[in-house]
């Protein structure tokens, strides 16, 4: 079965400011046990630099996977819109790498869903599915779970594996990223088409029409067309 062709939607998220929510619950449980804390004072100095130094050592972890993290996908992108196997296979490396050595850390998780997309891309779907999953297992941020969820939608479209698909693309439509949504929305689309289902694929195509800012170029006139085609059917 050929391919379904995906989006290129994917742009860098910012993490959550880990290191000031730490701070204010800091702050906040020395003013509650203020009695407490000066019986153990130098217990928890100990106990506090230590929390403190970790948040700084996974901040400076960050940094320093940002950027390669940051060159490999773009040589990536490149790649896969020009299709060179090559190309694809040196980043998938380098994505494993990085999620491999940064643990922890939100380029791994990125790495990791990058490593899914290249995988895709190589038409390693069995592959691809594996990793989208076991990011998903490791508890990700949401934007992460949403684009995973999305990845494996294709993954187990481009397998015809349709119930699957379906219920992937699901649960990627209810993230909070409209583009995210929109995708999901018309892969869900295109596996109700394909599960013989023209109301539901309406209803889908429908949604992602309607949804967020407006499609580029002339995609919006050949959805139209689509949704022209199902109201007769």
């Amino acid at each position: 079965m050929a391919r379904p062709a995906r989006t290129p939607l994917r742009k860098h998220l910012k993490e959550p400011d880990e290191f000031v929510s730490f701070t204010r619950r800091a702050i906040l449980f020395v003013q509650t046990h203020s009695l407490a804390l000066v019986l153990a004072a130098g217990t928890v100095a100990v106990i506090a630099g230590a929390l403190v130094g970790w948040q700084w050592y996974t901040r400076s972890q960050e940094a320093e996977a940002s950027l390669p993290l940051a060159q490999t996908e773009q040589r990536f992108l490149a790649a896969r819109q020009s299709g060179r196997a090559e190309e694809l296979e040196a980043a998938l490396k380098t994505f494993q790498e990085i999620a491999l050595q940064y643990r922890r850390t939100y380029a791994a998780g990125y790495a990791l869903l990058l490593s899914g997309d290249a995988l895709y891309a190589l038409g390693r779907y069995d592959q691809a599915v594996k990793t989208y999953q076991s990011l998903l297992e490791q508890g990700a941020l949401p934007e992460l779970r949403a684009l995973a969820h999305l990845g494996l939608g294709y993954s187990w479209e481009a397998k015809g594996e349709w119930q699957r698909a379906l219920a992937a693309y699901q649960a990627s439509a209810e993230a909070a990223i409209p583009a995210v949504r929109r995708e999901a929305l018309l892969g869900s689309g295109r596996t109700y088409e394909a599960l013989k289902d023209p109301k539901k694929a309406l209803t889908a195509y429908e949604q992602a029409l309607t949804g967020g800012t407006p499609l580029a170029g002339g995609y919006a006139g050949l959805l139209q067309e689509k949704l022209e085609y199902l109201k007769r059917e």
